[in-house]
């Protein structure tokens, strides 16, 4: 769970709170000012605060319940693989593929390189998962098939497995890098490389 989007989210219900609370007060101080009499100068400043509160309550119940669907992707760069993650309200799938970089010579004698990815998945999801929790964190839970390497000489198996991730918010910004050769003769043969960079606040477990 992410204590420090919660904390947020507390702040601005109370401040949201404190906004309608003092509104209220108002509306109380000018209708004291009127000719009611005894209770009933009380009537009109209760159902007024009583009104003004409910929406900071209803914003706590949208943001307390709200899920996370979306699509997601999911890279592990240890293992050259990146996948997508498909996360909806009728149904949570994954697929994860194997990425493979060629070196290509072009006929001016500049080198390029191309990422591709493989045809066949390394992991994917054999039926929906199940999600639990909200997007302060939440435990996901995938039937999947995955393919191993059981030899040496390369020979694959599909297995079949579940699994679990237990996950929550953290701090990460993502965007496009260049990479400038600043040696004239490297700069000619190899160009400007591009490519993304995405940043997580989030310590790896190896």
């Amino acid at each position: 769970m992410d204590y420090h989007m919660m904390t947020f989210d507390i702040l601005t219900i109370i401040g949201v709170a404190i906004g309608f609370a003092s509104l209220g007060i108002t509306l109380f101080m000018i209708a004291r000012q009127k000719s009611f009499k005894g209770w009933r100068k009380y009537i009109l400043p209760s159902i007024s605060f009583i009104a003004l509160l409910l929406p900071a309550c209803a914003y706590y119940l949208i943001i307390t319940n709200k899920k996370p669907y979306g699509e997601y992707q999911w890279q592990w760069a240890g293992e050259n693989w990146i996948g997508q993650l498909y996360i909806d309200p009728v149904k949570t799938t994954i697929d994860v593929r194997k990425i493979k970089k060629d070196v290509i010579i072009n006929k001016d004698g500049s080198i390029s390189e191309i990422f591709t990815k493989s045809y066949d998945p390394i992991i994917k999801t054999t039926k929906s998962g199940t999600l639990k929790g909200n997007r302060y964190g939440f435990l996901l839970e995938l039937p999947v098939d995955k393919t191993i390497v059981v030899d040496d000489k390369g020979h694959i198996q599909h297995v079949n497995q579940i699994l679990n991730a237990d996950l929550h918010p953290i701090e990460a910004y993502a965007g496009k890098v260049k990479y400038h050769y600043t040696e004239a003769s490297l700069k000619k043969k190899y160009g400007v490389s591009t490519g993304d960079m995405i940043i997580v606040k989030y310590d790896s477990s190896f």
